[in-house]
């Protein structure tokens, strides 16, 4: 009895170590690392596959990775935060942290990793929601997008084994740690990613925002895809483009359709990689066919074409008679093609047919001058009774025939959908009775000006649903989104990871703004104009100085198109303000151009008439030092002098009694007066810049 209680403590002696500082432990994959006596938890903040990696060697494990999903939660201390690997590390405790006991976690934070005893090579793939990543020494990195196409993920997709991929246009989930691969050119015959010509590992000028996607499949002989416009086809194996001879919106539909699509059109043809195949030329469907395949065509592989000659094409859900708004332009499809409406017997009830077909209310004829263009005008001395449900049942002359010019057709205005709102910083639209998203393909600043003059309700929620609107293009005095140039309501081709975001400004009352050198003005709620008849750079001055510049000056003017013009007849002399200065009645005018300007810091000059004039300017400039009331004395002095001499030296030329810089310059702001820019073209007048 008493030998096996001796063999006891000796068998517990043996199980049972004693733990020091660093020691880690899984508990139902929680992760618990041992300091100062007691067992505590680690918070996830920045922790990724590198920091588990190690872990789990430590542990014994050949590698690991961590957990996305939640872990139970522990209790008692958190140890260790805001842990960063590099990966070389023997312990996790010699990796970087915050500190031991410092955090800002609470236990639902609590990080959980998985190990295991399998061994990646240096090569191998993996996908983590359709993010590409590989190994290489001993740590799992991304790929960069640059220069990353359909060939390289078809060569990445065969190294999982499957027979096609293609590279995704759509952003991924950024990855964490290293970034192995760069610029990959692959020729497709490579077995591995690796194989492929690269920068090399870990040599790169990316971050993971370009972490690239994508999406691997098994297909058979005849399917396509479309890559940002090019159609793609897979034959034996292989994916190759299609040649662009004989191809036309027939043989599009009929792609488009193989596509899910309802439509489309042949738009051109591009460059494609030369390691492509092109698998078909020759194309001539009837436009009933199923597949492109079934269409008849010279034969897989025979050609005379070369990778400049690769179809393009746009696909979309769109029918005969369809409408929409392009920057306020009533636009109808006939043909596969968009076109407008001339104006004339156009009237405010066949405005409300057309904006019920949009799913929309209460039409009206824009009074305001439409934007010219150059698309074709499908429908003349068109007129609706207002019960018809889509304005190619409403009367009108044929297809085509019209007498009217681009400045002659109709834009319309429609009320009711269209709203829009910030959730959580996300822009969303509202349409046919849902919130929808908008998709920040072509999104830009226009865009976001647009909408920015619109009424806002802030709301919380995920970008879930539909996406109403994509490939935006306002031209950035469009009244409401629904009214700029896009692909049409709900016709798009993104995801939620698209949607556009936007901070916007609230505007006062007289605030200005500058819209592509566009003087602009807030008056009643909206954005409008300026008149740029009798606007001068003193009046540019002053509207400036108003937005925070130190300097400006009138740079031109705009033809009038959509909105208001405001202000017209403006007469500056120094004002703090535009509207403290003299003008016109609000709205009130017949102006056909607007005004365009130009603000900046720089210091501005004169363009002087002759050197002698300069000359003595600079002197009466750098004499300020002097005294105030001398210069002054001197100044009016010898300006007399000097307009007497430009007088009689240049009496071809204008005089005025002031000094006007009609071309200012601005090349840098110094700390020497007059400045001589040497300029061999010019040889009486010379041009000197003044500077504080």
């Amino acid at each position: 009895m008493l030998l096996l209680v001796a063999l006891c403590i000796i068998g517990s002696s043996v199980l049972t170590f004693a733990q020091k500082d660093g020691d880690l432990r899984l508990i139902s994959k929680r992760l618990e690392v041992f300091y100062n006596g007691i067992w505590g938890t680690i918070c996830n903040d920045d922790f990724d596959d590198t920091d588990a990696q190690v872990a789990c060697k430590q542990l014994g494990y050949k590698g690991g990775k961590s957990l996305d999903s939640k872990v139970d939660d522990g209790t008692g201390k958190i140890w260790l935060d805001d842990i960063g690997c590099k990966g070389n590390e023997l312990t996790l405790a010699n990796c970087s942290s915050s500190g031991w006991g410092l955090h800002d976690c609470d236990h639902q934070e609590d990080v959980g990793i998985e190990c295991f005893n399998t061994y990646a090579s240096d090569g191998d793939l993996r996908l983590i929601s359709k993010r590409l990543e590989v190994f290489y020494n001993g740590i799992w990195g991304t790929v960069c997008n640059d220069g990353f196409d359909d060939i390289d993920a078809q060569v990445a997709c065969k190294q999982f084994g499957y027979n096609g991929g293609k590279s995704l246009d759509s952003k991924v989930d950024d990855g964490t740690g290293q970034i192995w691969l760069d610029d990959i050119g692959c020729k497709g015959n490579e077995l591995t990613l690796a194989n492929c010509s690269s920068s090399g590992w870990g040599v790169q000028d990316c971050d993971h925002d370009e972490d690239v996607g994508i999406e691997c499949f098994n297909t058979n002989d005849g399917f396509i895809y479309l890559s940002n416009g090019v159609l793609n086809i897979f034959y034996n194996k292989t994916m190759g483009t299609v040649c662009d001879d004989s191809f036309d919106n027939v043989d599009a539909q009929v792609a488009c359709r193989q596509l899910g699509y309802n439509n489309g059109r042949y738009v051109g043809s591009t460059v494609t990689s030369e390691n492509l195949k092109i698998w078909l030329d020759n194309v001539d469907c009837n436009g009933d066919e199923t597949t492109l395949a079934h269409c008849p065509h010279a034969g897989w592989g025979v050609n005379d074409c070369s990778h400049g000659e690769s179809v393009m094409i746009a696909c979309n859900n769109n029918s005969e008679g369809d409408v929409r708004l392009s920057s306020g332009k009533l636009e109808l499809l006939h043909n596969n093609e968009w076109g407008t409406v001339c104006s004339a017997n156009f009237d405010n009830m066949t405005a409300n047919v057309a904006c019920k077909q949009l799913g929309l209310r209460n039409g009206s004829v824009l009074q305001d001058t439409v934007a010219t263009g150059t698309s074709r005008i499908w429908l003349n001395k068109l007129r609706c009774n207002g019960q018809e449900t889509k304005l190619i049942d409403c009367s009108h002359t044929e297809w085509g025939i019209h007498t009217c010019s681009h400045g002659n057709v109709v834009g319309i205005r429609c009320e009711g959908n269209g709203d829009v709102r910030i959730n959580s910083g996300r822009l969303e639209v509202y349409y046919n009775e849902a919130w929808g998203t908008v998709c920040d393909d072509k999104f830009d600043e226009k865009d976001a000006t647009v909408a920015s003059m619109e009424n806002f309700w802030d709301s919380n929620g995920n970008g879930t649903g539909n996406t109403w609107l994509d490939d935006l293009e306002c031209t950035g005095n469009e009244p409401t989104l629904g009214d700029c140039k896009n692909g049409g309501w709900g016709v798009e081709n993104c995801d939620h990871t698209e949607d556009v975001r936007v901070e916007c400004l609230h505007s006062n009352e007289d605030d200005l703004r500058i819209n592509e050198n566009r003087l602009e003005i807030f008056h009643k709620n909206e954005w409008g104009s300026v008149c740029s008849e009798e606007f001068n750079h003193s009046d540019a001055l002053v509207a400036c100085r108003q937005l925070g510049y130190r300097n400006g000056h009138a740079s031109g003017e705009a033809s009038y198109g959509i909105g208001k013009i405001w202000l017209a007849e403006v007469s500056c002399m120094g004002e703090g303000t535009l509207t403290s200065c003299t003008h016109a009645e609000w709205g009130k005018n017949d102006c056909k151009k607007i005004v365009e300007i130009t603000c900046h810091n720089d210091i501005l000059g004169w363009e002087c008439s002759t050197q002698w004039a300069c000359k003595y300017i600079v002197q009466i400039v750098a004499g300020g030092a002097a005294g105030c009331i001398l210069t002054t004395i001197v100044f009016v002095l010898v300006f007399q002098y000097v307009a007497s001499r430009i007088r009689t030296h240049h009496q071809d030329r204008p005089y005025s009694a002031t000094l006007k810089t009609d071309k200012p310059t601005r090349e840098y702001d110094g700390v020497v007066a007059f400045n001589k820019l040497s300029n061999d073209a010019i040889v009486h007048d010379e041009i000197y810049d003044i500077v504080e």
